[in-house]
């Protein structure tokens, strides 16, 4: 009896985190860049069943405990790209990332969301520095060009080209919240892979709306019907701690 309840038990723990992991893309459905994520599943490890009576052992068969969290994955699909008309917004086509310096290190984004500091860096939105091929950016002024190759044009000269990431698989990217990736030991940079900028433009969030409110209902009612075995489960040990050995 107890095995039912442990296995119905940890389906809700399942479905509650897969729950949080939906509401999160949900949140993040207007973050330019944001790759959605989905949790993939897998069951506890079997146990093999053994009828023991009269000095011998009969197999029964394999039963297993429940499911749980394997591994959270991170879906690298494109999003929609949409014109903003800001000079200081860029996407970029394929898979290219934007090359930025924080202080853990360097990180990688495909939101092009860029502003300008009190100093005239280019930065993100977070304040963390955009990297060309020369380093930091600094600009002092919104009033530039940047061509499909991201060479950065003031005043009629370029000053620097932007640092872009051409992985190879950007499914090692590690993610660490802010639209901000790290890398792995797996993760390989080809110069052949190709990127193209544009400037003016935003990647949107690549999370389906529809999707994700589909799947949430799913999750809730699976949610549901765990919460009632383990609640039917509980009255029936109620009950046989109340009534059974009872003298009547």
């Amino acid at each position: 009896m107890l095995r039912g309840l442990y296995t119905a038990a940890s389906g809700m723990v399942t479905q509650q985190l897969k729950e949080e992991n939906i509401a999160n893309n949900l949140v993040n459905a207007n973050t330019p860049g944001y790759k959605r994520h989905e949790t993939v599943l897998k069951s506890f490890p079997e146990v093999l069943l053994w009828r023991l009576g009269n000095g011998d052992r009969e197999k029964i068969g394999k039963v297993a405990n429940g499911t749980l969290i394997d591994e959270t994955v991170t879906i690298h699909q494109p999003g929609p790209v949409e014109e903003t008309g800001r000079a200081l917004d860029f996407a970029l086509i394929g898979k290219g990332y934007f090359r930025i310096e924080t202080p853990q290190g360097i990180r990688y984004t495909k939101n092009g969301h860029f502003r300008l500091n009190s100093e005239g860096y280019l930065v993100t939105e977070a304040g963390c520095f955009v990297l060309g091929r020369k380093g930091r950016i600094k600009l002092g002024t919104e009033d530039i060009k940047v061509n499909e190759q991201g060479n950065i044009v003031v005043d009629g000269r370029t000053v620097d080209r932007l640092d872009i990431a051409r992985l190879h698989n950007p499914g090692s990217l590690v993610k660490e919240g802010n639209s901000l990736f790290r890398a792995t030991a797996d993760t390989v940079e080809d110069a052949d892979v190709p990127v193209t900028v544009r400037q003016h433009m935003l990647e949107k969030s690549n999370v389906n709306l529809i999707k994700e409110m589909v799947d949430m209902m799913a999750v809730l009612r699976s949610f549901e019907a765990n919460q009632k075995v383990v609640q039917a489960y509980d009255q029936v040990l109620e009950m046989s701690a109340r009534d059974i050995g009872s003298l009547r």
